[in-house]
């Protein structure tokens, strides 16, 4: 990531710089500036069986501001783009704070972790 931030050129090498085009390079399909979060937690494609819905999603969350949202993409265009902070909210009181990470187990259902260690598994609502 040293070479681009995003589709931003972030060489810190004073001799380097970013290729363009940026050949070579995936690009990103969606992006958000520091003033919406500072820092993507990349996640998982759903494909797990409990929530149909959701299948085909792309789950990603920021450390900072702590939301989690979702987008489909359709023809290399992020689509369909929501954010499930408040619905994946645990109960109880619970919160999900600096999440650090996404995870999946066999069967494709989805795990979010977040940095005090605490792992919430996305569910169905009750």
């Amino acid at each position: 990531w040293d070479i681009f931030e995003g589709s931003l050129c972030f060489e810190p090498d004073p001799f380097a710089t970013c290729p363009d085009p940026p050949t070579g390079f995936t690009m990103p399909v969606l992006e958000y500036d520091h003033d919406e979060g500072c820092s993507i937690t990349g996640g998982f494609v759903y494909r797990g069986c409990a929530l149909p819905d959701l299948h085909g999603a792309y789950f990603y969350a920021d450390f900072c501001n702590g939301f989690i949202r979702s987008f489909r993409l359709a023809e290399a265009v992020a689509t369909d783009r929501r954010d499930w902070t408040d619905t994946l909210a645990p109960s109880g009181g619970e919160t999900i704070r600096a999440i650090a990470s996404f995870g999946e187990d066999a069967r494709g259902e989805l795990y979010i972790a977040d940095r005090r260690g605490k792992i919430f598994q996305v569910v169905p609502s009750p």
